[in-house]
């Protein structure tokens, strides 16, 4: 047994008790998801995170920032920050998370680059494109890729048949939501007039003018809705329709992940960690360009034959991406294994 702590220094205020009750971003949810998995196979657990209270809940202890200097640990992760090794054990093996693209100008103006040097942690990164984006000239003392796993609520329900012809958007709208509107409005609702895209999160807010009339292209703006749903759409859905994009910086996409588990095919441009998450051909499809996006919507919507195998290559994800498996690769990282 091990003492690990996590330190999660996000914008957003939650704990422990927010799990499953109240939206929590990628960053937050995985803190708590990583913990409690570990918790389980026997580690003692601590999470930090922006909460003036102190609880247990999951197997964790979750404690305010302000008492980091208090925990003594054997292993400190620590999200994206790197100043919180400053309070911490100078004996722990100190590793940092990192969830986000490493860019050195950023890291400067935010004043990261001091700790990094001063403390040389392991880095962690999501994915292969994460971790071969981030220049080489960063002092960590080692690099590793160790994959999120997927919360059960995307695991265990029924997957979906493919009853309707419907493909999902569920990412930021800044993510490149207006080219996805383009590539459907010309590309594809010409071609099969009765499919829809739903796309869930605050795109009319985003799209502004240009949300008018959407729908007499198939697009249905869902907006904000609790995770179950999006669940029951998935669950009639064919696809999950994104392509990726370079501003957003993809380092896992969550997003595809959840919808390949509930068994929807994932159309993409394969833009940065999107090349990890979708197997070509297997359990989606990766484009070299807009007219091929349309084309594989398309073919993916009318042929039964093929979506069916690209379909069981999805659902595969529910057995890859847990949180089980995911703390198994974390315990040999930290050298628990």
């Amino acid at each position: 047994m091990a003492r690990i702590f996590f330190i999660s220094d996000t914008r957003a205020r939650y704990n422990v008790g927010m799990m499953n009750v109240q939206p929590l971003g990628g960053i937050e949810s995985t803190n708590i998801e990583l913990g409690a998995a570990l918790a389980a196979r026997g580690h003692d657990v601590t999470l930090a995170t922006p909460t003036d209270e102190t609880m247990k809940g999951m197997g964790l202890l979750n404690i305010p920032l302000s008492e980091i200097g208090n925990v003594d640990a054997d292993v400190v992760i620590s999200s994206n920050n790197l100043k919180p090794f400053d309070r911490v054990s100078k004996s722990a093996r100190k590793f940092l998370w990192v969830h986000n693209p490493l860019i050195i100008e950023k890291m400067l103006r935010k004043g990261q680059i001091a700790p990094l040097l001063r403390h040389r942690p392991h880095g962690v990164f999501l994915s292969n494109w994460s971790m071969k984006a981030a220049s080489r000239l960063l002092p960590f003392k080692g690099r590793s890729v160790i994959y999120h796993g997927i919360s059960e609520s995307f695991r265990t329900p029924t997957p979906t048949a493919g009853e309707k012809p419907f493909a999902v958007w569920a990412s930021e709208p800044q993510r490149g939501l207006p080219h996805a509107i383009q590539v459907w409005k010309t590309l594809v609702a010409p071609h099969f007039p009765s499919a829809q895209f739903h796309v869930f999160g605050n795109a009319a807010a985003y799209l502004g003018a240009a949300a008018e009339g959407l729908d007499a292209h198939g697009i249905i703006l869902q907006g904000r809705q609790p995770k179950e749903k999006l669940i029951a759409l998935y669950q009639q859905a064919r696809l999950f329709f994104y392509p990726g994009h370079m501003r957003g910086g993809e380092t896992f996409c969550l997003a595809a992940s959840e919808a390949q588990c509930m068994g929807l095919p994932v159309v993409t441009s394969g833009i940065g960690a999107l090349s990890d998450r979708v197997a070509h051909d297997l359990d989606g499809l990766i484009s070299q360009d807009d007219s091929e996006l349309g084309t594989m919507i398309v073919r993916l919507l009318s042929d039964d034959i093929y979506w069916t195998r690209l379909h069981e290559g999805a659902l595969t994800q529910r057995q890859k991406l847990t949180w089980e498996n995911s703390a198994i690769h974390w315990e040999q990282t930290l050298g628990l294994a």
